[in-house]
């Protein structure tokens, strides 16, 4: 009992070591691959959770980005481009199914798609 609540443990700890909360702040440009436009000067990583406050210069996906949550503020707006994907939790593949909910996986074709929340 005492190795498998320790197991827990480990486990609690190590999934919450590698994940960074980082915040959209526009600073450079409104390109979502440029490191200036993050609160930690990174590009969010599959195991980060991302912030999108509302900015003078929205974030533009134009080619895959990941992340593990996200979460589009009062007023944000998220722009995904001609063919970009964002995933979450699963690969956004037809081969990944059953993907655990929640996730979030957009493949986009055409000229762009506008999320924003209002």
């Amino acid at each position: 009992m005492k190795r498998l609540l320790l197991y827990g443990l480990l486990y609690l700890y190590a999934s919450n070591v590698f994940t960074q909360v980082i915040e959209w702040t526009g600073k450079g440009n409104s390109d979502w691959h440029n490191p200036c436009n993050w609160s930690t000067n990174t590009v969010p990583a599959c195991t980060d959770s991302v912030i999108l406050p509302p900015a003078f210069n929205p974030p533009v996906v134009t080619a895959t980005a990941c992340f593990d949550y996200l979460e589009v503020k009062n007023g944000a707006k998220l722009q995904v481009q001609d063919f970009s994907l964002l995933q979450a939790g699963c690969p956004c593949t037809p081969t990944a199914n059953p993907c655990e909910v929640p996730t979030f996986c957009q493949t986009v074709g055409g000229t762009s798609f506008d999320y924003a929340y209002a």
